[in-house]
């Protein structure tokens, strides 16, 4: 799509589709915006896009002939057995990614970070960063923004750092990205992609998309896997790594975040001083140390930054204490490892003192992968929404099991069973989409249940 094409088609009217039209729109093209819903909000949303010149038309079925386009830009929500994933393989148009639609457009420098966990903490304290040392810089892309609404808007930025998810790198895409991230790779959204083979190809998209003087940055574990030497072969890369024994460029020892220069490590910050808690977050800040300098800066000047950051919602966020027992919401642990995550940052040395209300919609992950920490840090799992019964099955006999039937049950039950010293830790497992529209509305539930059951 290069040569901007004159007829464009969208697919999906969400956040990333409709953002993708207005840019489409106002750089000249004639854009037509499909969805397979007709819901108010998108019928009250028809006129202020008419009025762009995007002509909408929802609840498609299929059954008509598609508009005429020369390009096709399919939304990440779009799934590749639905009526507009069927529509996306069977044009003989060019299809790419909103993302890549937008990156082609974008004259600031790309920051692109990708991985299971940890990539919104990430894409936030690197922004953080750069804005304290006086660079103009947005995050976009998964985090929230569409890249699309950043290019329309205009404005004046060093650098965008984009947050990338999988289902971003179906399409085919060519971001181009001055620096390309990958933190981990861990199951998830196996429901979607199939498999894991296909998820890692998919998470190593990003890498293959730097352009010959762009830098990789990779989490060590990550190189002992041949796709990921592959990925990477003839480019310049950095490593990170919490764990000493794997050598890496930027590692964690005696509690420091350090740069490895031949043989010897430079201390860079102590880990004390930051405002982040647990190990995972730690390899997020060496992660972001490691991106500094790819992309040409001194990962010393951080130092403000991560001493400053904070974290936000639903991310191991303090919701309160009572009678000595500690309220967590971490709804956006929507996968085991983040799970795992969670229930090692809550614990305490030799206790199992953590009461576990984890549940919602299965992603087709195996589940057993949690056993050893709750095992090892539980002292309950209080288990809710769709996925309830398949994780009681997983998890007895590690951890006394208790399926509820619903959140509210579940609280309840943790008030119960939580003694004094004890955290009660909302990290579900799973993602929200069995009872809620995302993992915000569910941490807010929580934190609404667990507020007015402390008033009562």
């Amino acid at each position: 799509m290069e040569n901007q094409p004159k007829k464009i088609l969208v697919l999906g009217a969400g956040a990333s589709g409709l953002a993708a039209a207005r840019l489409a729109a106002a750089q000249g093209a004639a854009c037509t915006l499909l969805d397979e819903k007709n819901t108010p909000q998108l019928q009250d949303s028809r006129r202020t896009l008419a009025a762009e010149g995007i002509d909408c038309q929802f609840g498609w079925t299929g059954e008509r002939t598609p508009p005429d386009a020369d390009g096709i830009i399919i939304s990440p929500g779009i799934r590749a057995n639905s009526i507009l994933g069927r529509l996306a393989q069977h044009s003989h148009v060019p299809v790419l990614s909103e993302l890549a639609f937008a990156a082609a457009r974008c004259p600031w420098p790309l920051l692109a970070i990708t991985g299971t966990n940890g990539k919104t903490t990430s894409c936030e304290l690197l922004t953080h960063c750069l804005r304290l040392n006086g660079l103009a810089a947005i995050a976009a892309g998964n985090i929230g923004l569409p890249l699309s609404e950043v290019v329309r808007q205009a404005g004046k930025w060093d650098f965008v750092v984009l947050e990338v998810s999988s289902f971003q790198l179906e399409a085919p895409a060519g971001l181009q990205p001055a620096v390309a991230a990958v933190l981990n790779v861990s199951p998830d959204h196996l429901d979607r992609h199939g498999d894991m083979q296909t998820y890692l190809g998919l998470k190593l998209q990003l890498l293959r998309q730097l352009p010959p003087e762009g830098r990789a940055v990779l989490n060590a574990s990550l190189l002992a896997i041949p796709e990921v030497a592959e990925a990477i072969r003839g480019r310049k890369s950095i490593s990170f790594s919490t764990q000493p024994d794997l050598q890496a460029d930027f590692v964690l020892q005696d509690a420091a975040l350090c740069r490895r220069r031949q043989d010897k490590l430079e201390a860079l910050f102590a880990v004390g001083e930051m405002q982040l808690k647990g190990r995972h977050n730690c390899e997020n800040a060496l992660a972001v140390l490691a991106m500094l300098e790819a992309a040409g800066l001194n990962p010393q000047d951080a130092a403000a930054g991560l001493r400053s950051f904070t974290s936000g919602q639903n991310r191991l966020e303090l919701v309160g204490t009572w009678n000595n027992v500690t309220y967590i919401n971490d709804s956006k642990a929507t996968n085991v490892d983040a799970l795992c995550q969670a229930l090692e940052t809550c614990a305490r040395p030799g206790k199992r003192c953590v009461v576990l209300l984890a549940g919602g919609m299965d992603k087709g992950c195996s589940l057993l992968e949690a056993r050893p920490a709750l095992a090892k840090h539980a002292r309950a799992a209080l288990l809710f929404g769709q996925c309830r019964q398949r994780l009681a099955e997983s998890w007895q006999g590690a951890v006394p099991v208790t399926v509820c039937e619903d959140l509210e049950t579940a609280v309840a039950r943790a008030d119960e069973l939580a003694q004094a010293g004890d955290t009660v830790l909302f990290a579900p497992g799973c993602a929200s989409f069995d009872m809620f529209s995302d993992y915000v509305q569910r941490g807010q539930t929580f934190i609404r249940i667990v507020n007015r059951r402390q008033r009562e």
